[in-house]
């Protein structure tokens, strides 16, 4: 069988292409002769709109009738020439202003926060960008605090929105006082100041594939604003994260107006837990001074963070959008303030617990929802689940494939730690989770709710609707091996009288590489054979039929089920572990438990790169021979700061260059060219 090595989930095998640059771009307000309101509303407005959903090109505001873009200046420039009218926008250049930090202090500003902070605060690297920059996370948490819930913090998905940096970095200082550690025994923090580092670093929107990375990721997305959902290396690593450590509630800061921005930014229908969403907003937007607004109302977008996090994963998540003025102190402290407020809201309305396998004691990953509210929330890699509710007594349905579904109740806020015992029983099973879905005709605006979670039950009578060239990725639960007869099974809902076609495809890593199995129509079965796999656990039904304008448009999905065995005695990798467990079963170096090597990968599968190494004081990590923790006193702390006496030792050449994802912004293109090309060889999987 001709294999593709993949990119997988949970890989940091990045791909090293060089930046391609966009032609000169500029920012400008558009609009018809005569402004009128809301003409971006019209249907005749949606090609324009979507015009902007390409490579290099972004609709990131609108006004009552203007709407704020960026775009190439030839665009501008053939905008005009169609009759709009363009109002350029100087560039604010505060990159230079002296008041805002730069790429390559960030890691050296991090560093200066945590000093001193080691017993709580652990720096982090959990993903690198195509031209191998770093994703720097802090996270801050206290003893016995693997049982709490993240609240998470991120800035820079947009490179050129530099307060959204410091506001991250204050409130990751914030969290390191007196005040903030008194949070450490409700909450964990996680913060990643700079999603987007390449475009921090050029301060520029996009990355240097010229991605706009809140348009990339897989709910709601549409295609032409990238090459696939989840398409480039930061968004898969924000996705890993959130199933590694889910976040209860994840705030995305960007600097386009004074909003706390709430779910959905891709439809106008409303999220089943919108009143609690909004309390939650109100608090914020008051001690911030700003305004609660629902995401479609100011306007659309699709793929964006906020509504992957809460559609797929059933976190609260927001955008706050603040003011960048030449100075950002005054914005930062207002944002930490409000942050500090909203805590106590926050405790008042969340609950915990964890699902466990009844024989082993061990966690189960699975799907949870409250009674009478379709949207699902997973719970992370070992079971466990916080989520909020409102006051007062809560029923909770559960699922997870291979066990026997069923239902607790609790009361919120509840202190109390819930511990599920799950029974196994045989297939079939219903899927886990979508992984994504785009391209479903958002902007035709169905006339009824669309939402992908009715392709998780086969018992509500609802079915989603792809869209007429719509698709969908279902996690169907475990590696499932290729056995005698069809493994899978995928069914049409009733809701027209038609029996509508699909691609159907196959893959063992959530982003692919996808394998195709072939086309069919109504109800049908998929065997895993038919894409030369072995094994595969991600079903992928893309639509072919059907027009945008049916109340229906495209393959109505009902449901699907697993009713093949777990690859339990598959080991391509010959590492000990199956597909059940092992994040990459073709390298026989990562498997979990595997010690941490320093060489820009995750060695144990756990989602963070080269951790437990010595960071020095630019925040680099420092390839010691010693090795992690090596010969310390103090199992918990990192040689290089450990007070111990060790001396960790000089740098290795093992295949980590030390300063390795971190370019100086004066180097020279060929210094640049050189050091990637270098990257590129000793990253190449074997």
């Amino acid at each position: 069988m001709n294999r593709i090595v993949p990119v997988f989930f949970f890989s940091a095998l990045m791909l090293f292409a060089g930046p391609l640059r966009a032609a000169a771009e500029g920012e400008a307000y558009i609009y018809p002769p005569g402004c009128p309101d809301n003409w971006y509303r019209q249907s005749w407005a949606i090609p324009l709109l979507k015009s902007f959903n390409t490579l290099g090109h972004a609709l990131v505001g609108v006004t009552p009738c203007k709407a704020r873009v960026i775009a190439p200046d030839a665009t501008l420039t053939r905008l005009k020439s169609d009759g709009y009218i363009v109002e350029r926008i100087p560039s604010k250049n505060l990159k230079v202003s002296g008041t805002y930090g730069t790429w390559n202090a960030l890691g050296r500003r991090i560093m200066e926060i945590t000093t001193g902070a080691q017993d709580v605060a652990t720096v982090e690297v959990v993903g690198f960008t195509a031209e191998g920059l770093p994703m720097y996370a802090v996270l801050i948490a206290g003893e016995q605090s693997s049982e709490l819930p993240v609240i998470r913090v991120t800035g820079a998905h947009h490179g050129n929105e530099r307060i959204s940096t410091e506001v991250a970095l204050g409130i990751l200082e914030w969290t390191l006082t007196a005040a903030g550690r008194s949070w450490l025994t409700s909450f964990r923090f996680h913060i990643i100041p700079v999603v987007n580092p390449e475009g921090y670093r050029d301060d520029r929107r996009f990355n240097s594939l010229d991605v706009d990375l809140n348009r990339d990721y897989g709910f709601g997305w549409e295609s032409g604003q990238s090459t696939d959902p989840f398409s480039q290396n930061e968004t898969r690593a924000m996705a890993f994260q959130s199933r590694l450590r889910p976040a209860l509630f994840q705030i995305d800061f960007h600097s386009e107006a004074t909003y706390v921005n709430t779910v959905f930014d891709y439809t106008p229908f409303a999220s089943s837990d919108e009143p609690l969403v909004l309390d939650f907003a109100y608090v914020y937007a008051s001690a911030a001074d700003l305004t609660a607004v629902i995401g479609y109302d100011w306007y659309q977008a699709t793929g964006s963070s906020q509504d992957f996090h809460y559609g797929m994963e059933g976190h609260f998540s927001y955008t706050i959008e603040t003011l960048e003025p030449s100075s950002p102190v005054g914005i930062v402290t207002q944002n930490m303030e409000a942050f500090a407020a909203l805590l106590p809201t926050l405790a008042s309305h969340s609950f915990c617990g964890r699902l466990t396998d009844a024989l082993t004691g061990e966690g189960v990953v699975g799907r949870l929802a409250l009674a009478g509210q379709g949207q699902p929330f997973l719970t992370d890699t070992h079971g466990f689940f916080c989520r909020f509710a409102p006051e007062g007594n809560q029923t909770i349905s559960y699922y997870a494939p291979g066990y026997e579904a069923g239902t607790f109740d609790v009361t919120v806020p509840s202190v109390d730690f819930t511990m599920i015992s799950l029974d196994a029983v045989p297939p079939p099973f219903l899927p886990l989770a979508v992984i994504d879905m785009g391209d479903n005709d958002t902007y035709a605006r169905f006339p009824t709710q669309n939402w992908p979670h009715y392709a998780l039950s086969s018992a509500d009578g609802l079915s989603f609707s792809l869209g007429k060239d719509g698709r969908i990725t279902l996690d169907m639960g475990y590696a499932t091996v290729d056995d005698a007869g069809d493994e899978f099974s995928v069914y049409e809902g009733d809701v027209d009288a038609t029996q509508e076609s699909v691609v159907c495809s196959l893959a063992q890593y959530p982003f692919g590489p996808f394998y195709l199995v072939g086309e069919f129509s109504g109800d049908f079965t998929v065997d895993i054979a038919a894409a030369d796999l072995p094994w595969a656990r991600y079903l992928r039904i893309e639509s072919t039929g059907g027009t945008i304008t049916d109340n229906h448009p495209g393959y109505d999905l009902d449901y699907a089920l697993n009713h093949g065995l777990p690859a339990a005695d598959v080991d391509e990798d010959n590492d000990g572990h199956s597909p059940l467990t092992d994040c990459d079963d073709t390298d026989g170096t990562r498997a979990p438990g595997m010690p941490e090597s320093c060489d820009n990968k995750d060695t144990n599968c756990n989602g963070l790169y080269d951790e437990g190494f010595p960071r020095d004081e630019q925040g680099q990590v420092v390839c010691t021979d010693a090795g992690v923790d090596s010969g310390d006193t103090d199992a918990g702390t990192d040689a290089s700061v450990d007070a111990d006496g060790g001396d960790p030792g000089p740098p290795k050449k093992d295949g980590c260059t030390c300063n390795a994802g971190h370019s100086s912004e004066t180097s020279a293109p060929l210094l640049l060219l050189i050091a990637f090309s270098m990257l590129l060889f000793i990253r190449r999987p074997s």
